[in-house]
């Protein structure tokens, strides 16, 4: 009997290592999948770039003679082709080739039909082996079957040639392993063919290929689909060598459509509709590889007006971003937002700002609340009467800044508050026109700075008229130093009690009979030593004084009770005590030009 080229479905792997031009031995990934032993043939081409190896023009054939592991022995540049080089990765695969077809038409055409007065099958007398049919013609049956009994009956239907057609007028029934009630029911319905199943629900499409089982619809290396199951990743995959169109309630105006571009998978609603997801469940989750949640999941809106819109539906008006932080974001600005305020925010890398728009007459508000209340406090204008106002403690309008400038102080919600209007440049306090009282309190003092707005009149350290600073057209200090004010010349009176320290840029003038020193223009400041045990000094001026100017003189002598000065000129003074003390001291002088 003859001995054909061993074959074995799917049997494929790559190269390991490059084949020269005048190798004899190859070696590949895997020799699992491919016969133990030889003699078969292999074909070597570049799969990865080129799918269809009839494509390639570097495509060889081989002949495997031996295998040992990972190792093939072999024949090179069979069937027409040359032996070239190879480079690893290439795909090795047993593919059917004509030399393999070729093989068995010669050795069917070495065997003779056996002639027994009808055609059919006939055994060897007393062997097991099946001698197959052999026509050269057509094989008409008419109307009867062919029939093939006994348990030596063949179990393959082989047809070779140009074309092999089996063809009936009626629908054709293939019903394996005996049965009549489960089997594939072949047919041509309205133009097209039809594979019926019948007896169950289900075509099973299996294979013994280690990697993936499936089905592909092809029209040429550039026009094609699969259905596969793939064993290696336990995943469905479906693909073509084009887009993938979803056509759901043959609804060809409105479907799905799937596509890549630039490698980035696209998902397309075609026609005028929208894309709507549902989830019975109530959540539609979008997320990351496995669920791993470390992925950036990132939404780019392309629309014609430039925006997104989410609109409201029946029983929906809540967006809710549920344990995220929110970032809108038009571009860097180079910084972080701090951990204590990220729960939203808004950044650029220019000017950035939030815009609340509200109805004419009504409010914009930020509102602020905790666990115990909703509304605390809050920053709200109102459109009426165009103000923006500062909310505390439920207590609305604590402070508000109006349209006219006005800034208003309240303590309640009630009453018209504590006026504080800015105005040319100037800030006015209990705008006027108003009697409302302005209070500072001490820790001990109630009215530390009192001011009666009815009165027009300010007091520090304590209630109108006890104060020490009254101020009411004429300025008093605690009722014994008054600053009054003739012809415009501020002056000081009742010089009786205390102290009066005037530095060294404060002018001062004495007019002898009203006792009352006018603040006017300092002539010198200056200091000079009365010796110890002097009873008078002679004291000359840093710079004297203008001709017939008498200047008044002031003198502070730190050990003297009695004191006085004499013979005043432009030039200088004679400084008198009434009793020495003994020692050097330091007169501070201030001498003054009178008016």
């Amino acid at each position: 009997m003859a001995t054909f080229l061993k074959k074995k479905n799917n049997a494929k792997s790559n190269l390991l290592n490059p084949v020269t031009q005048g190798d004899s031995v190859i070696v590949v990934r895997d020799s699992s999948l491919f016969p133990a032993t030889g003699d078969f043939i292999i074909t070597i081409w570049n799969k990865n770039q080129i799918p269809d190896p009839s494509d390639d023009s570097s495509m060889e054939i081989l002949k495997v003679t031996s295998v040992a592991g990972q190792i093939f022995t072999v024949t090179r540049g069979q069937e027409g082709t040359i032996a070239i080089s190879h480079n690893p990765g290439c795909a090795v695969e047993l593919l059917f080739t004509v030399g393999q077809l070729e093989e068995l038409e010669t050795e069917i055409n070495l065997l003779n039909f056996s002639a027994s007065g009808e055609n059919h099958w006939d055994r060897n007398s007393g062997s097991d082996t099946i001698v197959p049919f052999i026509a050269n013609s057509n094989l008409d049956i008419g109307s009867g079957n062919i029939t093939t009994t006994g348990t030596g009956s063949f179990d393959a239907l082989t047809l070779t040639g140009d074309t092999s057609v089996i063809s009936s007028a009626y629908v054709i029934d293939i019903k394996p392993s005996g049965s009549t009630a489960v089997y594939l029911n072949f047919s041509v319905i309205d133009y097209k063919p039809y594979i019926g199943i019948i007896g169950t629900g289900y075509l099973r499409i299996t294979s013994d290929n280690a990697n993936t089982v499936g089905l592909e619809v092809y029209e040429d290396a550039s026009n094609w689909g699969s259905w596969e199951f793939s064993k290696q990743f336990n995943e469905f995959i479906i693909t073509s060598s084009h887009a993938i169109s979803l056509t759901p309630n043959n609804d060809q105006s409105d479907y799905l459509l799937f596509s890549t571009a630039n490698n980035v998978p696209r998902m397309t609603s075609v026609g005028s509709c929208n894309l709507e997801l549902f989830a019975e469940g109530g959540t539609v989750i979008l997320g990351g590889t496995s669920g791993t949640n470390n992925e950036t999941l990132t939404f780019d809106f392309e629309t014609t007006a430039n925006q997104v819109d989410i609109g409201t539906g029946t029983g929906v008006d809540l967006v809710k971003f549920d344990g995220m932080r929110v970032l809108i974001q038009s571009s860097s600005s180079g910084q972080t937002a701090h951990t204590s305020a990220d729960d939203m925010v808004l950044e650029s890398s220019g000017n950035t700002a939030y815009t609340i728009l509200s109805g004419t007459g009504n409010t914009g508000a930020i509102v602020f609340g905790d666990m115990n209340d909703n509304w605390v406090g809050s920053i709200t204008y109102n459109h009426t009467g165009d103000h923006l106002s500062f909310a505390t403690n439920d207590i609305g309008y604590r402070f508000t800044m109006d349209s006219s400038g006005n800034c208003i102080v309240r303590g309640s919600t009630t009453g018209g508050g504590y006026h504080i209007l800015w105005a040319s440049g100037a800030a006015t306090f209990n705008e006027q026109g108003a009697s409302v009282d302005i209070r500072m309190e001490g820790s001990t003092i109630t009215e530390l700075f009192f001011l009666d707005g009815s009165a027009d009149t300010v007091c520090i350290g304590g209630s109108l008229n006890t104060g020490r600073f009254n101020v009411s057209g004429t300025t008093f200090i605690n009722d014994k130093l008054m600053f009054t004010q003739v012809d415009e010349n501020e002056y000081i009176d009742s010089l009786t009690d205390g102290y009066l320290d005037l530095g060294a840029t404060t002018d001062v003038r004495i007019n002898n009979n009203l006792d009352v020193i006018g603040i006017q223009k300092y002539e010198n400041a200056f200091t000079f030593t009365l010796d110890a045990d002097a009873s008078t000094d002679v004291v000359t001026f840093p710079t004297a004084f203008g001709g017939g100017v008498t200047p008044v003189v002031i003198c502070t002598p730190p050990y003297q009770s009695s004191f006085w000065v004499t013979g005043i000129s432009n030039t200088g003074f004679t400084f008198n005590v009434g009793t020495t003390n003994g020692y050097a001291q330091t007169i501070n002088c201030i001498v003054m030009e009178t008016s």
